[in-house]
């Protein structure tokens, strides 16, 4: 795959040939084949590629990322391989759909999006869950990854209607002083019917959200 070596995780990658694996332990017990996955935050697309590998031929994978640089690297790795349901979407994911302002940081991975116009900030489109669950004519959702440099609750709730449909394994970065489990974005999912818990061996504080 394609690396971005100006990016921690891009270095890391390219040297350890893995990142926070812990993070990613609870969505591989979740996949199978012919199963979908949805990588909110996919960066370069490292967990995005890992599910694919997972869920096979059958399966399907949709990766959201809004930083031109790490995008990039994805699609390059994608057309590479002649991958064909790996499907890349430069699009932010909120609360509503709309427009609103990626702010570029020197390290990809810190990369986030605002309402607000800043100064330096390019547009970009943004869609809710919902909105793309029902362009995609209302696929199976298996496990969502979310990892939103502090959009995480913005991506909730605008997914309501998904989440009470397909009822996934949701992996989520859920920082908070009171601890990961509860974070605002651990109290909304067990409003939203779920069990929740802290990952353990993860780089930043993160949980995993089962239905019950």
């Amino acid at each position: 795959m394609y690396v971005d070596l100006r990016s921690a995780i891009g270095r890391g990658l390219f040297i350890q040939k893995e990142f926070d694996p812990g993070f990613f332990r609870p969505i591989e017990k979740a996949l199978g084949p012919g199963r979908t996955y949805l990588d909110l935050g996919a960066n370069v697309g490292f967990y995005a590629l890992l599910a694919r590998d997972i869920v096979g031929e059958t399966g399907r994978v949709y990766a959201f990322e809004v930083d031109e640089r790490a995008l990039r690297c994805l699609s390059k790795t994608v057309r590479s391989r002649g991958i064909t349901n790996l499907h890349v979407n430069k699009a932010a994911v909120g609360r509503r759909n709309g427009k609103a302002y990626v702010v570029k940081q020197r390290d990809s991975g810190h990369t986030y999006v605002s309402d607000r116009m800043i100064r330096g900030a390019t547009e970009i489109s943004v869609t809710t869950l919902d909105n793309w669950f029902e362009r995609e004519n209302r696929p199976q959702i298996d496990v969502v990854k979310i990892d939103l440099e502090g959009a995480e609750l913005d991506a909730l709730q605008g997914a309501q209607r998904m989440l009470s449909e397909r009822r996934p394994v949701i992996v989520c970065e859920a920082a908070g002083a009171a601890g990961p489990t509860k974070s605002t974005v651990a109290l909304r999912l067990r409003e939203l019917g779920y069990r929740v818990e802290a990952i353990p061996e993860v780089c930043s504080p993160a949980i995993v959200a089962y239905p019950e």
